[in-house]
């Protein structure tokens, strides 16, 4: 056995990581560079077995294929996982125990200082004969310690980038009506692992359409963003009653291929509704085809089965926010062309990375009108607003947080140089999170922006916040969810008001939580407040949920709801009591009867 008083002087395996690169591991410095994840901590007391040890340092839920090119031993770093029986299954059980690896130290939460959750290190020796398969390397294995070949190519290997290549840029049906009938069990919300980055839309009908992207549950690495992530589009007329999905566009289903990050919008001169969608194909993140984004639509989407059109691939990297229309009649878009984009998809061409604007007369045939350069930055997420007419405002998120461009629509290939976002003139800079960011003008030079309210780098205390003089400064705020893992809003005018959409918890750990859906709705004199005052308002009510009733969040948040109905029309009093009362059972019925029962006050004439 190699698991003997001598096995932490063993020979280390060399690894070739498909992708990734090479880290050491150093007294002071950071183990893994995502915010919010496990291993942004520094580890002051590195074990003497491990320390200036390479590992393979990758994007956050980065999946990767490790091959080992020389014998030796491998450490793997893990986080505790939940009690097999709590979540039906243990993502580094499930693959270590394929490994033969052992398991030599437990770490207490010690070897990250201020970090509570427990490390174990797991062990073992492996030859040349070994490969892994999509190692998650986040939710399953947190940190793979080897010699790590540096002379790997970060893109999958030449005989198979052609085909994923294909993949990436091949438009695939959507799946609806009776199609979408036959596989409706495996896409519906109570098998999905995972789903984030909700988008929505309001139709001339009333109805709204929301979507997102999601990956089943129940299988290896399907509660988290992988290769197997499909987008969905669900509809409802009153955020209570829900057609759980209308329309999914999965390339493959297990395949290397994925859709994810779904944005919906509207032309306010037509009835026709937009839907976009980045796709990919590789099973490292789903980054080594060359990933873009593509686009349909339809005109019918108050109809039992709206007719959409055959997507199309309208432009490399990613759209994170919906284009808008101009004043001059033409649409323009701003997309997210990051360095880890450029690097996994492109590597070799010569594409700038940044910002690119796109613009379009009929807002379906797009071309590239220029390119806004951030070169300093690994994320953008941007969005576009024309806060006076002519004039247009690029809100994105860097590694140093919020900053803002300005340009025209006559002169739209020039642009000032980015300036911080702040609360007031002198006042702090608005804090950047690893979570997208969204705006809309409201009227002329008021904006909304919605992105998380931190100091501390974490995906908490949604906020929206108003602006009054173009962007210049954002006094106002109002907080629509405190919590931590709340992240990727997207806002629409609704009713006189506003309404956002967001995810909260999205990856499912155990059965009762994770992977809700949320909307909040407010008006501007919520915002000027700085609380919800208005009997209209509410937050946290559920959108989407694997689970049989929201959480304990949603029950509260919609009793105060009721209580400020009751505040405006007391002659309502007893029978939303007696409604409060039924939700004793903190069950879904109760609380969609509750739900139905303050609307149905609010919209008495």
């Amino acid at each position: 056995t190699i698991f003997d008083d001598s096995f932490f002087n063993k020979e280390m395996a060399t690894i070739i990581p498909q992708h990734g690169e090479e880290k050491k591991i150093v007294s002071g410095e950071k183990m893994f560079d995502s915010p919010n994840l496990t291993f942004q901590s520094k580890i002051d007391n590195v074990p003497y077995f491990l320390e200036n040890k390479s590992f393979v340092f990758t994007n956050c839920f980065s999946h990767t294929t490790l091959s080992v090119e020389k014998a030796g031993v491998v450490y793997i770093l893990a986080e505790k996982e939940p009690p097999l029986s709590e979540c039906n299954f243990d993502h580094v059980r499930l693959h270590l125990n394929k490994m033969g690896v052992k398991l030599v130290a437990e770490f207490n939460g010690e070897l990250l200082p201020g970090y509570n959750t427990d490390l174990y290190l797991w062990a073992g020796y492996f030859t040349g004969t070994e490969e892994w398969k999509d190692a998650f390397l986040n939710n399953s294995f947190k940190i793979i310690i080897a010699n790590v070949d540096e002379s790997y190519i970060p893109i999958s290997s030449e005989d198979k980038l052609e085909e994923l290549i294909n993949l990436s840029t091949t438009a695939f049906k959507p799946l609806v009506a009776e199609e979408l009938k036959k596989e409706f069990d495996f896409y519906r919300h109570e098998n999905r692992g995972f789903q984030a980055v909700p988008a929505i839309v309001k139709t001339n009908g009333g109805n709204y359409l929301y979507g997102a992207f999601c990956t089943p549950f129940g299988k290896a690495s399907g509660n988290g963003e992988n290769h197997n992530c499909y987008v969905v589009i669900g509809r409802t007329k009153d955020f209570i009653n829900y057609e759980d999905t209308i329309m999914v566009i999965d390339p493959d289903k297990d395949g290397p291929a994925r859709t994810f990050e779904p944005i919906l919008w509207n032309d306010p001169d037509s009835n026709r509704i937009y839907f976009a969608y980045c796709q990919a194909a590789g099973k490292d993140y789903g980054f080594n085809g060359r990933m873009g984004t593509f686009l349909t639509y339809t005109d019918n989407p108050d109809d039992e089965a709206p007719v959409w059109a055959e997507p199309k691939r309208i432009f490399h990297g990613l759209l994170d926010n919906p284009p808008i229309k101009c004043s001059d009649g033409n649409w323009y878009m701003a997309i997210n062309f990051t360095r880890h984009i450029r690097k996994a998809c492109f590597k070799g061409e010569n594409r700038l990375f940044g910002v690119y604007i796109l613009k379009s007369e009929d807002g379906y045939n797009y071309t590239e009108i220029c390119h806004v350069s951030n070169a300093d930055s690994n994320i953008a997420e941007p969005c576009l607003v024309e806060y006076e007419k002519g004039k247009i405002l690029l809100i994105e998120r860097t590694e140093q947080g919020m900053y803002c461009m300005r340009s025209t629509l006559k002169n739209i290939n020039f642009w000032t140089e980015p300036k911080p976002m702040r609360f007031n003139e002198n006042g702090r800079m608005m804090s950047n999170v690893a979570s997208r960011k969204t705006a809309i003008k409201i009227s002329e030079n008021e904006l909304l922006v919605v992105y998380n309210d931190t100091t501390l780098r974490k995906r908490e205390n949604l906020t929206v916040a108003l602006s009054t003089d173009g962007g210049k400064t954002f006094k106002h705020k109002l907080l629509l969810d405190e919590r931590i893992l709340t992240s990727y809003p997207q806002i629409i005018k609704d009713n006189g008001g506003f309404t956002v959409i967001y995810d909260q918890g999205r990856i499912r750990t155990k059965k009762e939580d994770g992977s809700e859906l949320l909307v909040a709705h407010f008006y501007k004199e919520d915002i000027l407040a700085g609380e919800f005052v208005t009997a209209n308002s509410f937050k946290k009510r559920l959108v989407s949920r694997y689970g049989n009733a929201p959480r304990e969040d949603s029950f509260a948040e919609q009793i105060n709801a009721a209580k400020r109905i009751m505040k405006e029309k007391p002659e309502y009093t007893n029978e939303l009591a007696r409604a409060i009362e039924l939700l004793q059972e903190r069950d879904l019925n109760s609380y969609k009867m509750l739900c139905a029962k303050c609307n149905e006050i609010l919209n008495e004439k």
